[in-house]
C-alpha cells in the first residue's frame, strides 16, 4: 500500500512537477525506538528565484555540500523529493514483493483448503 500511494506521489511530481539543483545544506537526526535516521536539509532555488531551505521526509546517507536534483510543485515548491536513480527501483521491488507474498498468501491458503 505504501509502495503505491509512493509511487503515484513520485509520478505525480515526476509529471508535474519541476526541477532544481539542490545542495544539502545539514543533515539532522532523528531517533525512533532506538534507530537512528539521517535526513538531509535542502536548499535549492525555484524557477520564481525563491530560496526553499527544509529538511527531507526521506533519510539517506548525505554529507552537507552533496549536491543532488530534486523535483518540486511550482505551486507549493516546499513540497519536493530527491531524484535519485533508485527511486523508481526501490518502489517497484516494494510491488513486486508484495505481490509475491500475496500470491504465497493465497496459495497457502488454498492449500489448506481454506
Amino acid at each position: 500500500m505504501w509502495a503505491s500511494f509512493n509511487w503515484y506521489s513520485t509520478t505525480v511530481y515526476a509529471g508535474q512537477g519541476t526541477e532544481a539543483e539542490g545542495v544539502v545544506f545539514d543533515v539532522e537526526t532523528d531517533t525512533q525506538n532506538g534507530t537512528i535516521s539521517y535526513y538531509p536539509v535542502i536548499c535549492f532555488v525555484t524557477d520564481k528565484q525563491e530560496w526553499i531551505t527544509k529538511k527531507a521526509t526521506v533519510s539517506g546517507v548525505y554529507q552537507p555540500g552533496d549536491k543532488l536534483t530534486v523535483v518540486y510543485y511550482p505551486d507549493n515548491p516546499s513540497e519536493f523529493f530527491i531524484r535519485s536513480g533508485n527511486t523508481y527501483t526501490v518502489i517497484i521491488i516494494m510491488i513486486l514483493a508484495g505481490i509475491l507474498f500475496l500470491d504465497v498468501g493465497c496459495y497457502l491458503l488454498t492449500d489448506i483448503g481454506w
